[in-house]
């Protein structure tokens, strides 16, 4: 506790300290820094601190100063000097804070998107319930101002009639925010735009706005008096006091934009997000206890739990308006949270502003311009929610997309062009039972044979608990390397930093134990250690499963096992193979024991799919991302006979240094007996489970098949129908297995059509590129290097797409030189086989990608029996 109040104070007196003199640049002889009692004691604090300490941070300093003051000459209304404030806030947390920018998801909101939610939650309340935001008893909230836009605009709205403002302003219009500069500059933005509207000439504080953390403040209530524990309370009595009232106030309105934040990409970040006992108790008691899915870490994402509170917040009777991550709209694991939406609230209304950049190719291109811009890569939704007592719910979602293809700018017009959500023809959506909205799952899907089922829900599937996801290192760059012994040479010095540190860190826990510094239990001990250990991403890089290894002082031992392992589709990379820094290493060893055993993998794509459904064949270990969230297959499971002591071995003979003792494994097929029986029940006696293995390859990769089905295997694990020419299927199936898993084969480019234009027999590669044409892609020329050319490359060849991409782009992409920012670390495919492999690799793929589509066009027509 001690050191977060350190940190807590050290933080914001550093974000004081330098936000001080802009305000000073901007508005000068402003009452705000005197009068804002946060403020008062930020200064009071700093005034203590010596100066001099501080000299050379502040000759730093003095020019970004300069450079306020000389842009805001001549400015002099308030618009422009908000405008200036707002992109330094930008800029100086992008540069400066970008931990602060990633834990609290701060983007900032653009003004047509504020206006029309405005204008929007003043319709409702008008149509609903017959009132208005300027009626008193009305009150507004913004829970997560940022620089205060959803006020200011509120303010210069007209929605307030002109007699009304002074009392709103003083008394019914509340908003939060949690970051100290963010909190600043949003009290002089309300401030300055109330000043202008009421031509005031004496200065009038906004006393609505309070420095906390939202969900915090709504947790930390004193069950006795109903007063906050808040954990500013310490420091700022005004501000405690200010959020006392706001808790003991209803609410009204809530709008604004929530952060988006999931949690930290990286363990060495150390910058996990907070948790909220009572918040989180009852999200999982509502969204998470009504999802089917089986992973449910999206339902903790911080705009989830923001549409919690908010329900929670306006009670029996209110209105929210959020923008947001709309990846929610059709997320597998937030089924529970939609189902919510419809139950708990009278109306729903959703603009669904698209933008998803996470996804690549056409997809991407259709999902349009950001609405943040390069604030956010996630899809943006408006939401409109009406709750009012005693009033029949609708049951159904008001819905309207907002296009294909639309850049940012068309977006933002055609939010300004309706203007509210009173202007937009909506399209009503009814959910089906799984909660899904968009769409949604064709119902038949579920009259299939289960592919895979681990919590025995189905009473046949394919595979029980037979099958794996895919391996997961959760530090590629170390363990990962097209040459084996850069693998060997950079996860062991990894393996030594982790060893080093945790000598140094249980010793340096020990002495703070035996000083009475800390207490020995294990949760101080976890704390403790997550503090001192170093994050240097030059020499290790953290996990949760590598963090716990740590905390119990376990020592990694150094290890001469490596494997094959098909990183990216066609794309296969030498693994460091140590349990121990691989996070997840899933069921691997019981499908490869060792380097020697012989099995075929099937992978699929795993629910919820971005991409679009995909399925590959290999020979070896598969990676969790070789296609999104593989789910893997195998026509074996190996289980282990003995740890390899032969029983005629005597005493003596363990004796013998020599002797080699390796664990022995029994091979039997990883098809389940109740699927055989159903397949033999459909198709006869002839059919074993490997026919099964090769008709299930040849089905997923069926047109007919994915086309009737898309929307089942973007959300769920693949089922399997019973077709007409279940042996067409298996032959088929066998040589798509054949090509896919035998891809390296060389093949004559003149087989194919190519054209090879050699100036010299060098394969050397750098980064190979599609040929240009001004701005045009050319596809059917690959630059290979300086001293190569493949030119004729047909179109059809990129029709075969696996995983997002067709076959020959991954080759394209993955087969380069990098060198990963951070460690510095080189990966050079180059070095994996002989000099020619990559270019023959390229030729092979190019012959696979046709044949491939020669071979499913071969597939019996789609006929279900």
């Amino acid at each position: 506790m001690v050191m977060f109040i350190l940190y807590y104070l050290y933080s914001n007196i550093t974000e004081h300290m330098i936000t001080k003199p802009v305000f000073d640049a901007l508005f000068e002889n402003y009452e705000f820094i005197k009068s804002n009692p946060v403020s008062i004691i930020m200064q009071d604090m700093l005034d203590i601190l010596d100066e001099k300490a501080l000299d050379k941070e502040q000759e730093t300093l003095n020019k970004f100063y300069l450079s306020v003051q000389e842009r805001a000459k001549g400015i002099d209304n308030s618009e422009g000097k908000q405008k200036i404030v707002i992109e330094l806030y930008e800029q100086f947390f992008k540069n400066a804070l970008p931990k602060q920018v990633a834990k609290l998801g701060i983007v900032y909101t653009p003004i047509q998107v504020v206006d029309f939610i405005l204008r929007s939650v003043e319709y409702v309340l008008q149509e609903r319930f017959g009132l208005s935001i300027s009626d008193r008893g009305v009150h507004v909230l913004d829970p997560f101002t940022g620089t205060g836009t959803f006020i200011v605009q509120l303010l210069r709205s007209g929605i307030i009639k002109k007699e009304d403002l002074l009392y709103k302003y003083c008394n019914e219009i509340h908003a939060n925010e949690i970051v100290l500069l963010a909190y600043y500059i949003a009290a002089v933005n309300i401030e300055e735009a109330f000043h202008d509207l009421v031509g005031a000439t004496e200065y009038t504080p906004f006393e609505g706005i309070v420095l906390t953390d939202t969900f915090a403040l709504s947790e930390n209530i004193d069950e006795d008096t109903g007063k906050p524990l808040n954990r500013d309370s310490f420091l700022f009595h005004q501000n405690s006091e200010r959020a006392t009232k706001q808790l003991e106030t209803d609410i009204t309105v809530i709008v604004g934009n929530p952060p988006y934040s999931v949690g930290q990409k990286s363990g060495n970040d150390n910058n996990q997000n907070v948790a909220y006992e009572h918040l989180d108790s009852k999200l999982a008691r509502t969204y998470v206890a009504k999802s089917k899915a089986t992973l449910t870490r999206n339902a903790y994402d911080t705009y989830i739990k923001a549409f919690r509170w908010a329900t929670d917040r306006i009670g029996d009777n209110g209105v929210v308006g959020f923008v947001s991550n709309g990846a929610y709209l059709d997320s597998v694991a937030l089924d529970g949270f939609r189902q919510c939406l419809v139950e708990e609230f009278n109306s729903v209304y959703v603009f669904n502003l698209r933008g998803n950049q996470r996804t690549s190719g056409e997809l991407s291109r259709k999902e349009g311009g950001k609405i943040f811009g390069s604030g956010s890569r996630t899809p943006v939704a408006i939401t409109v929610l009406v709750k009012k007592k005693g009033v029949k719910k609708d049951g159904y979602v008001r819905y309207y997309d907002i296009g294909d293809y639309l850049s940012r700018t068309d977006k933002l017009n055609t939010i300004s062009h309706f203007e509210s959500i009173k202007n937009i023809p909506w399209k009503y959506l009814t959910p089906n039972d799984n909660n899904d909205w968009l769409n949604q799952r064709n119902p038949n899907f579920m009259n299939f044979i289960a592919l895979g089922d681990k919590k025995k829900r189905e009473k046949v599937s394919v595979y029980s608990d037979n099958y794996s996801s895919g391996l997961s290192t959760n530090r590629d760059v170390w363990v990962y390397n097209y040459s084996g012994d850069k693998a060997k040479e950079n996860a062991e010095r990894m393996i030594s930093f982790y060893n080093s540190e945790r000598e140094r860190c249980h010793q340096r826990f020990n002495e703070s134990v035996i000083q009475g510094i800390c207490l020995s239990d294990a949760k101080t001990k976890a704390t403790y250690i997550q503090n001192i250990r170093s994050n240097d991403k030059n020499k290790i890089s953290w996990s949760r499963g590598l963090f716990n290894r740590l905390c119990k002082n376990e020592i990694i031992d150094a290890n001469d096992d490596s494997r094959l392992v098909m990183y990216r589709p066609f794309c296969k990379k030498n693994l460091y193979y140590n349990s121990s820094i691989i996070e997840m290493p899933s069921r691997w060893k019981s499908i490869y024991p060792d380097k020697k055993t012989e099995n075929l993998v099937i992978c699929v794509s795993g629910a919820p799919i971005k991409k679009g459904f995909s399925v590959l064949m290999t020979d070896c270990i598969q990676d969790l991302n070789l296609l999104e969230h593989s789910l893997c297959m195998p026509l074996y499971i190996y289980d282990k006979v003995n740890d390899g002591y032969d029983n005629e071995l005597t005493l003596f003979d363990f004796l013998e240094e020599n002797i080699e003792y390796k664990p022995k494994y029994k091979k039997r097929y990883a098809i389940s007996d109740s699927a055989l029986k159903k397949f033999q029940e459909r198709y006869g006696s002839r059919v074993d489970k490997e026919s099964i293995f090769y008709y299930i390859y040849a089905v997923l990769q069926s047109k007919g098949y994915v086309k009737a089905y898309e929307d089942n295997l973007s959300k769920e694990m693949p089922r399997i129908p019973m077709l007409d020419k279940f042996m067409d299927y298996v032959e088929v199936g066998k040589e798509l297995a054949d090509l896919h898993v035998n891809y390296e084969r060389c093949i004559d480019p003149a087989e194919i059509g190519l054209i090879i234009d050699a100036v010299k027999p060098d394969y050397t590669v750098s980064k190979m590129k599609f040929k240009k044409q001004g701005k045009s892609v050319c596809r059917d020329t690959i630059i290979y290097n300086e001293y190569i050319t493949i030119s004729n490359i047909p179109e059809r060849a990129y029709e075969y797409v696996i995983n997002g991409k067709s076959a020959i782009e991954w080759i394209v992409e993955k087969y380069a030189v990098t060198v990963e920012k951070v460690s510095g670390i080189v990966d050079d495919p180059n070095i994996y086989q002989s000099s020619k492999y990559i270019f023959d690799l390229l030729i092979s793929v190019i012959g696979v990608s046709l044949k491939t589509q020669d071979l499913i066009d071969r597939l019996p027509e789609y006929k279900e029996i």
